[in-house]
């Protein structure tokens, strides 16, 4: 890996369309790795307290002992030198995804060993089955229910029954078995029964026996959910959190809250689709759920205890970020995407992108303001775009794809290809405008994060190792 680039060095290939008065100097930062080098590190994030988290894997390459591969969750306090919070937890076990920091807590999904202390109570609250899922649960049974329910189907079939007793089993109906193609475009409505294996595979995918745990500022580590459930993508909020509760396949997930004050969870969703990416902002929880025909976006309100469904159309609307009082999103309305913008006391709602952009897609908001990435006009690369609260404006102009904007605390920060070759990471001081190149190395950089003017980030080199690279404010 080369060294990361100068401080100051700009990239004068970029045209923005901003203009200031008279000299402008860019803004200054110091970059350096944060993470160990030869590890594989996931998942960067950082809280608006300046806390950054990642998950890193480790002895991955140990091939004599295979066991001592593991993941942990390694925390950075404003820059400061990284501190894994999980090693030396006895109750952490298994694999641990997913990390996400608000204040001076990072929550995350984790295995736990077997005698490890109890989650808060929870009981899976299971919907009415339709005529379509109960002809689906009389046919096949093991993929419904209780996991003590399947036991006794699977059971009653090995021991044949009243109805199986005296049945010849070469004649038996074998399920058929689902292509990888087939599952991957599985519906609710799909008659073929899964084999084990699979199944098995899947649960996994879903999160099934992992546990969601936060560890507070006081070194302190809490595991709130129980082991019988498979918990995924959790989110921290002001006295509350969110996470996923998977049910089995042929059915999604159901968006789970947990009262940190109170030591309660509550199911928030009950239904036979799909919720995704929650997202609080002060005492309300956005999140996008399936409502049996698209994806639409939903509205919590912890005050008032009302969920609302903000749009009610025909089309996916995904990927909310909430923000104070306003909401944005990706819909899907034609063959294009587009980026939508609520103002929740009005109830004003508006598309910020326009008709001559396409794959209008990851939106990040802070305070008002909007960046994104799109196709523009000639539809060869992807470019940047900023919503200031008033104007749209088109960040970069360029023959490369600029890609994952960012944006919080007056700086915007986006993964750049401006090499033409990997990825490098750029950012932008909204205090003068000029963007300036953070990485210039054989890495591919990646998932910039950005808060009180720190920038995070993945770096993904050749031999297979990533690591956490940080740009913080330059100090004279």
């Amino acid at each position: 890996m080369k060294p990361l680039a100068s401080p100051l060095r700009v990239v004068s290939l970029f045209a923005l369309v901003l203009a200031l008065p008279g000299m402008a100097w860019a803004r200054a930062f110091d970059t350096r790795v944060l993470s160990e080098t030869n590890t594989y590190c996931r998942a960067p994030a950082i809280a608006a307290s300046g806390l950054a988290c990642w998950a890193q894997i480790s002895g991955i390459s140990n091939t004599e002992n295979p066991e001592a591969s593991r993941t942990d969750i390694f925390i950075s306090d404003n820059g400061a030198a990284p501190v894994n919070i999980t090693g030396d937890n006895p109750a952490i076990a298994g694999r641990i995804s997913s990390p996400f920091p608000f204040g001076d807590s990072v929550i995350f999904a984790t295995g736990v060993t077997e005698d490890a202390e109890a989650g808060y109570q929870f009981a899976l609250q299971q919907p009415e089955l339709t005529d379509e899922m109960q002809q689906m649960s009389d046919e096949y049974p093991s993929l419904f229910g209780t996991p003590e329910a399947k036991a006794e189907a699977a059971e009653g079939q090995e021991g044949g029954g009243a109805e199986g007793e005296g049945a010849d089993e070469t004649e038996a109906v074998q399920p058929q078995k689902l292509s990888d193609a087939d599952l991957a475009n599985a519906t609710p409505g799909m008659t073929n029964a899964i084999p084990e294996s699979r199944h098995k595979r899947l649960r996994t995918r879903h999160g099934e026996g992992l546990s969601i745990a936060i560890r507070a500022g006081d070194g302190t580590t809490t595991i709130l959910t129980p082991k019988e459930f498979g918990f995924s993508n959790p989110v921290l909020g002001e006295g509350h959190a969110a996470f996923l509760c998977s049910r089995e396949w042929p059915f999604g997930y159901e968006l789970v809250v947990c009262d940190l004050a109170g030591r309660t969870l509550s199911q928030l969703t009950t239904n036979f689709f799909y919720v995704a990416n929650p997202v609080f902002s002060g005492h309300r929880l956005a999140f996008q759920g399936w409502d049996g025909n698209d994806y639409e976006i939903y509205l919590h309100d912890f005050d008032t205890g009302e969920t609302t469904v903000v749009t009610e159309n025909t089309f996916d609307d995904i990927d909310p970020k909430l923000d104070g009082d306003t909401l944005v999103w990706v819909g899907h309305p034609l063959v294009t995407t587009e980026i939508f913008y609520y103002d929740i006391p009005s109830g004003n709602m508006r598309k910020l992108s326009s008709s001559s952009t396409t794959a209008n897609t990851h939106p990040s908001l802070w305070n008002g303001k909007v960046v994104w990435q799109a196709r523009d006009d000639d539809g060869n690369d992807t470019e940047i775009f900023y919503f200031d609260g008033s104007r749209i404006i088109k960040l970069t102009s360029n023959v490369w794809d600029d890609i994952d904007p960012v944006i919080r605390d007056n700086v915007i920060a986006w993964s750049s290809y401006v090499d033409l070759g990997d990825a490098e990471i750029m950012a932008l001081d909204l205090s003068d405008n000029i963007p300036v190149q953070l990485s210039d190395d054989a890495s591919d950089d990646k998932f910039p994060v950005t808060a009180k003017g720190f920038i995070v980030w993945q770096a993904d080199s050749d031999d297979g190792h990533s690591i956490i690279c940080i740009a913080s404010p330059h100090q004279e």
